[in-house]
C-alpha cells in the first residue's frame, strides 16, 4: 500500500522443483567449497593475530606475525563515534562506543564481523583523560549553545507562520522563504535522484493538493510540501520494475540465506575457538 494506491505484484510463472545433475551443480559446490575454505582461512589467521596478542600483549609484534595490517584512528570520542570511517562496518553506534569505550587502556576487543564477512579487532592503544575547560572556553560554548537554541526556536517560529499562511489562503513573506517546485518524481531513484529522501518521504505520505505538516530538513531549516499532480505515465518503460529483477533479487536473497546458513557452524566453530583460547589464557 502507498499514498496513490496498492500496488499489486502478479506471479508470472512458478518453477516446479527438480533434481539436478552433478554437471548442473559442479560450479556451483566448488565455489562454496571455495568460500568455506576461504572462511575458515580468515578464522584461522583471527585466531592466530588473537593468540600472538594475547601472548606477547604486543601489537605490532602480532600484525606482523599474521601480515595483517592496522589502520589508525585518533581522537575518538563518544560524540564523535558516527564519524568513524569504518569501511563495511556493520555494527551501530551505540555497539561501536560499547566495545571502545569498555577497553582497557592496550586492550584488545574480540573479532569482529563485517558486512562483506571479513573480520577486524579494534585495539585501545592510548586513554586520554579529560582535562576541565578553561573559563573562557566553558563561557564561548554555553553562550553558541543559547544563541543556537535561540535561532532554532526563530527558525521554527518563522516555518510555523508560513504554515498557518498558506492554510489561511494568504501569502507569507518571502524572507527567508525559498520556494521550489520539482520535476516527476518517484519514492526511489528512478526520478528525483537528487532530490533528499526526507523531503521524498514526506511528499509521499501527504494527499495531493494537501499541505504536509513542518518538517526539519537540517540545523535551522525546515520544509513542508504541496504535491499537486500525479502519473504513471511519467516512468518510462527502461525504469519500470521489471519481473526478471524481481525474480533476480530474489534468487539472489535465497541464495546469499543459504550460504549463510551453510557459514554459520563455521563461524561459531571459529569464534567458539578464539575466545575459548582467550579463557585459557588466564
Amino acid at each position: 500500500k502507498s499514498a496513490f494506491g496498492w500496488k499489486v505484484v502478479y506471479i508470472e510463472k512458478i518453477v516446479l522443483e527438480n533434481n539436478l545433475s552433478f554437471e548442473d551443480v559442479k560450479n556451483d559446490i566448488k565455489k562454496d567449497l571455495m568460500t568455506n575454505i576461504l572462511n575458515e582461512k580468515l578464522y584461522d589467521k583471527a585466531n592466530s593475530f588473537y593468540e600472538k596478542f594475547l601472548e606477547s600483549n604486543d601489537l605490532e609484534l602480532s600484525l606482523k606475525h599474521t601480515n595483517l595490517e592496522r589502520k589508525k584512528i585518533k581522537n575518538v570520542q563518544i560524540n564523535n563515534i558516527k564519524n568513524l570511517n569504518i569501511e563495511d562496518n556493520n555494527l551501530t553506534e551505540e555497539e561501536l562506543a560499547k566495545i571502545i569505550f569498555n577497553l582497557l587502556e592496550g586492550g584488545l576487543s574480540d573479532p569482529i564481523e563485517k558486512t562483506n564477512n571479513n573480520l577486524f579487532f579494534i585495539h585501545l592503544e592510548k586513554i586520554i583523560n579529560t582535562t576541565p575547560k578553561t573559563f573562557d572556553t566553558a563561557k564561548d560554548e554555553v553562550i553558541e549553545s543559547l544563541y543556537n537554541e535561540k535561532r532554532k526556536i526563530k527558525a521554527i517560529k518563522f516555518a510555523n507562520d508560513v504554515y498557518d499562511k498558506l492554510l489561511n489562503n494568504k501569502k507569507p513573506k518571502q524572507l527567508y522563504l525559498k520556494l521550489i517546485k520539482t520535476d516527476w518524481i518517484t519514492k526511489d531513484n528512478r526520478l528525483g535522484e537528487k532530490l533528499s529522501p526526507r523531503i521524498k518521504n514526506v511528499i509521499f505520505k501527504t494527499k495531493l493538493n494537501s499541505y504536509s505538516k513542518v518538517n526539519e530538513l537540517a540545523e535551522f531549516r525546515y520544509f513542508l510540501v504541496r504535491p499537486t499532480l500525479q502519473s504513471q505515465e511519467e516512468i518510462v518503460t527502461e525504469k519500470e520494475t521489471q519481473i526478471k529483477d524481481i525474480l533476480s533479487n530474489i534468487n539472489s536473497n535465497i541464495n546469499n540465506d543459504i550460504l549463510n546458513a551453510l557459514l554459520l557452524d563455521l563461524k561459531i566453530k571459529k569464534k567458539s575457538s578464539i575466545n575459548q583460547n582467550f579463557i585459557n589464557s588466564f
